[in-house]
Parts: structure tokens; C-alpha cells; sequence
């Protein structure tokens, strides 16, 4: 909803743009709006034209909502201000938590893993995977002897900054499940510990190089070096949590609350 409201409020009728990268009718998507889309899409590797492709379908969608009186309706406006609530309340919890929760150091996460170690113990059976894809075929078969005749790390860094990278992953925990595609999961099974892969085609127009770190079996606990970043993760989201308890009950004790039954 909150989505939504962001959307609608930059919908108005605009002037021509001369540089742009879509239009419908009088809207245009700019090259500055198609970067912001490309920074706060949720799936990493969504390529250029379903990015456009999904704008277009939700602004010819839209229009016709214009066209129909949706925006004018009763309901509308009630989901309106909903939304309008939403989106105050998220910005409002943002700046308190960006103001009073800090990243925890590595002492903080090494103690709180030794004391939640249980919490971390596996459902299934896990891979540790380091995961490169490229768009382009020849540089991910450039990568993968860089690869062989050094490590990960050294080969990342010749290759950083390459723009035909879609994404790298380095020691990755991962359920079987979670492997991205048949081809990856069909590889990953394939290798033996520290072992890397051919180069084989993940997704249409996507090359990946993927090493085997190490497997974890189900019901263990894997070593904090593999799930650092959930521990730290962990931690922040508990004192997201305290803090807002404690921020709601400073506000319940300075407004006049009434619930009648």
C-alpha cells in the first residue's frame, strides 16, 4: 500500500522529456526514475526491459484507473490515507532505528552466537557455495581460469567493477531448496568440496562459475565464518524490536488512550 502511494503521488500529468527511457501518453519514465527502479527492485538480477516492461504495465493500468473515476471513489480515498498512515509510520520507525540501533561489532556477534548457538542448528541440508554470473559468456570463461590459477578473492578482485557482472556471492549458506535453478542446483550437487564448476548456463543470457565451499548436513550448526551476516542480522532485528516495544510504551504512558467496550 505504502508502494502504492509513492506511485500514485508521482503520476501527475507531465511535461515532454527529452531524455527518457518509456512513455505512455503524457508520463514518462526517466533515466533518473528507471536508475532509482533498478536500486529498489527487490529481485537482483530483473533485467532493463522487464523493469520498463513492468512501469509500462502499471501506467497504461493506471491511466485507465483515471479514466474510470477509480481515484475518485470513497474507497480509494479510505486506502488512501491508509496508505498515507503507513508510509508516515514506516518513515517515522526508519529515522528512530537509523538514530539508535547501531551494527554490531565482531565481539558482540561472536557472544551472541555462542549463546544462541542452538537457534542456528540447520533444517536441512546446506550447501556453502561461492557463486559469480556473468552476461557475458567469454568473460565468464575468463573468470574461471583466473580462478583456477589463484583463489576467489584475487580472481573477484581482476574482475571488479566488470559491468557483465549480474551478481557475486561469496561463501554463501544455502538450502538445497534455495538454489536459484535446476542447472545450479544440478552442479552444486555435482562438486566436491572446494571444487569448481564449468562455466553453464544459469538463466537466459546469464553465465555462472560456482565453487563448492563445503556441505553442511541437517541438524548441524554451521560455522559462524559461513553465517556471520544472519547472526548480525539477528542481533540488529532484537533490538529493532526492544526498541520499539520501549517506544510504544513511552507513547501509550504521554497520549490520552480510551478503548471502550
Amino acid at each position: 500500500m505504502v508502494s502504492a502511494l509513492i506511485y500514485i503521488s508521482g503520476c501527475e500529468k507531465e511535461q515532454p522529456k527529452k531524455d527518457y527511457v518509456a512513455r505512455v501518453n503524457d508520463r514518462y519514465m526517466t533515466k533518473e526514475e528507471f536508475n532509482y527502479l533498478i536500486d529498489s527492485s527487490s529481485t537482483k538480477n530483473m533485467f532493463k526491459n522487464e523493469l520498463i516492461r513492468n512501469w509500462i504495465n502499471k501506467e497504461v493500468l493506471y491511466q485507465k484507473a483515471l479514466k474510470e473515476g477509480i481515484t475518485n471513489e470513497k474507497e480509494f480515498n479510505r486506502l488512501m490515507e491508509n496508505a498515507k498512515k503507513e508510509l508516515a509510520v514506516a518513515l517515522l520507525l526508519e529515522k528512530i532505528y537509523s538514530e539508535n540501533v547501531t551494527m554490531p561489532d565482531i565481539q558482540q556477534i561472536d557472544t551472541y552466537f555462542s549463546e544462541h548457538k542452538n537457534e542456528f542448528r540447520l533444517f536441512y541440508d546446506a550447501f556453502v557455495i561461492n557463486l559469480i554470473t556473468f552476461s557475458n559468456e567469454d568473460k565468464a570463461i575468463k573468470y574461471r581460469a583466473t580462478l583456477l590459477e589463484s583463489d576467489w578473492k584475487k580472481a573477484s578482485n581482476v574482475f571488479n567493477g566488470d559491468s557483465s557482472i549480474l551478481n557475486n556471492e561469496t561463501t554463501n549458506l544455502v538450502y538445497e531448496y534455495e538454489l536459484q535453478s535446476a542447472a545450479l542446483s544440478r552442479t552444486i550437487k555435482e562438486l566436491n568440496p572446494g571444487e569448481v564448476s564449468i562455466v553453464f548456463y544459469s538463466q537466459p543470457g546469464a553465465y555462472s562459475v560456482a565453487q563448492l565451499v563445503q556441505r553442511v548436513e541437517k541438524n548441524s550448526i554451521p560455522p559462524l565464518e559461513y553465517i556471520r551476516p544472519l547472526v548480525e542480522k539477528r542481533i540488529i532485528a532484537e533490538k529493532k524490536e526492544e526498541l520499539y516495544k520501549n517506544y510504544l510504551n513511552e507513547l501509550y504512558s504521554n497520549n490520552d488512550i480510551e478503548v471502550k467496550n
